[in-house]
């Protein structure tokens, strides 16, 4: 099952002090790709991604992302074992 993204957020890795949703409307509906911008800080590149969906279901985290090199990201989630993955390019 596929799930439209309202928000996305980033916190250092396993701190969970997230920021500022950075996605602009509309959602990112299933299938759909979107380029969107993020400048990590200069003091940390390590982080996790949290996702909140539009639906009103729990939000995913994609952890351990290297925010200062990554370009391109598939995101994928299993909401009935709560597990997230992802394919990207660096």
């Amino acid at each position: 099952m596929a799930y439209p993204i309202a928000q996305l957020s980033v916190s250092p890795t396993q701190l969970n002090m997230w920021g500022p949703n950075f996605l602009r409307p509309p959602v990112i509906r299933p299938g759909e790709a979107r380029e969107v911008s993020y400048r990590a800080p200069t003091d940390w590149c390590m982080g996790d991604l949290k996702v909140t969906f539009a639906d009103g279901g729990a939000p995913a985290v994609w952890g351990y992302l290297n925010l200062c090199t990554l370009q391109n990201i598939s995101l994928h989630y299993d909401r009935m074992s709560g597990i997230t993955t992802a394919r990207y390019d660096e």
